[in-house]
């Protein structure tokens, strides 16, 4: 939500602990060409798409799918970033 110009958080205490995958990361940017394989059986809304950076799972609404090809519209990153279960976090 954005409020004169700042954008306000809604703050969450998380329930249990996260560690990172052990995967590599993958950063794809708007006008990137990637290659897009098959969506994924159990998060219909993902493709596995392979990139000049990387391969890995997007959500297909960030990509202009033609085919097997697809230009990227919207950026994604798939950085991870550890959580402790009682830990705060603010969610924009």
């Amino acid at each position: 939500m954005l409020t004169g110009g700042l954008i306000d958080a809604v703050r969450y205490v998380l329930t249990a602990d996260h560690e990172i995958p052990e995967r590599a990361l993958l950063v794809i940017m708007p006008g990137d060409l990637v290659q897009v394989g098959d969506r994924d059986t159990e998060w219909h809304a993902f493709v596995f798409v392979t990139g000049s950076q990387g391969a890995g799972w997007v959500p297909a609404r960030h990509i202009d799918i033609d085919g097997s090809v697809g230009i990227v519209r919207a950026g994604y990153d798939t950085t991870d970033l550890p959580a402790v279960s009682g830990e705060s976090v603010n969610v924009l």
